[in-house]
């Protein structure tokens, strides 16, 4: 099974954000991320 995990950052009412969201192998040993790029914090 496939979870895409998306999440939102931004300022409550602002009209902008940045949406980031993790793709994750779910298998009966364990979770593989499937995303090939770091994130990086100055987008934050």
């Amino acid at each position: 099974m496939v979870w895409c995990l998306e999440c939102y950052a931004g300022k409550e009412g602002a009209p902008y954000g940045v949406k980031l969201e993790d793709q994750v192998l779910l298998t009966r040993d364990g979770a593989l991320p499937l995303m090939t790029y770091p994130f990086d914090a100055k987008l934050l």
